[in-house]
């Protein structure tokens, strides 16, 4: 029974974001809006990490099925990414390089707030 209540949850939140999204005619795709209204939620105690917990760790451990669809589709789509094969590792390289540099400087600058707040 615990594991519908959390289903619920979840299904309760994606169904707000993507009506707020659809209604709203906003260029935010829904399950954008849904972990935003989500992280809302857990930080405003509306939702506990223990009411979402079960489904939370099944989900998580299940997540490689979950970009199967993805990786046919990219499959199916070979022939138009053929002739962009360079183009393409560019925007790759270019965009986790760019990722990895804000995380690092987001946790270094993370890491010396929290030394300065012991610090103090």
């Amino acid at each position: 029974m615990k594991i519908f209540k959390e289903l619920t949850i979840i299904l309760f939140i994606t169904f707000l974001s993507e009506s707020i999204s659809k209604g709203l005619s906003l260029p935010i795709p829904g399950s954008i809006l849904g972990m935003l209204i989500l992280l809302t939620f857990l930080l405003l105690k509306i939702v506990r990490t223990e009411s979402i917990k079960i489904l939370n760790s099944y989900l998580l451990d299940n997540l490689a099925f979950f970009f199967l669809p993805a990786g046919v589709g990219i499959i199916s789509s070979f022939d138009l990414l053929k002739g962009n094969t360079l183009k393409i590792l560019i925007v790759i390289t270019t965009s986790s390089l760019v990722v990895l540099l804000v995380t690092g400087y987001t946790v270094q600058g993370l890491i010396s707030l929290q030394n300065r707040k012991k610090s103090s």
